[in-house]
């Protein structure tokens, strides 16, 4: 009896398998990967404890149909101690500290002596997709 009944459910899971399917097909179709420009040639300007890094966004001439237009830009910082961070093949940790909407191309705020930072930053679509980084822009700011 009880061998009949695990027959019959592996009889069972059997059919459910052979007819598990994805439903009606369509035509193929090529998948196209949507895209996003990556901002480029970071650069930077101090004054008074305030940082502003300014970045340029260029649409390709040609803007083919799955570039995406970009939402916001988000800025990423990593920074190391000048004093106590000597090591020189420690992998750099980027948070990201802000964004700005996608028409802005700076983004501006206050830094403290004593630190090398790092910067880099990523353009977001309006479906959240994210470009490639940016070029990463470093400098010490000492006391």
């Amino acid at each position: 009896m009880i061998k009949k009944n695990i027959s019959f459910i592996i009889s069972i899971l059997i059919l459910i398998g052979l007819n598990a399917g994805c439903g009606k097909k369509g035509q193929p179709f090529a998948l196209v990967d949507r895209i996003i420009a990556s901002p480029t040639s970071l650069d930077y300007k101090l004054e008074n404890d305030i940082l502003t890094i300014k970045w340029s966004y260029l649409i390709p001439i040609n803007n083919p149909k799955n570039l995406l237009k970009c939402k916001q830009f988000q800025v990423f910082q990593a920074k190391k101690n000048i004093l106590k961070n000597k090591c020189k093949i420690c992998p750099i940790k980027f948070k990201p500290i802000g964004s700005v909407p996608g028409r802005i191309f700076e983004y501006s705020f206050k830094i403290k002596k004593g630190f090398k930072y790092y910067y880099k930053i990523m353009a977001l679509s309006d479906d959240n997709i994210k470009s490639e980084f940016s070029n990463i822009l470093e400098f010490e700011y000492k006391k």
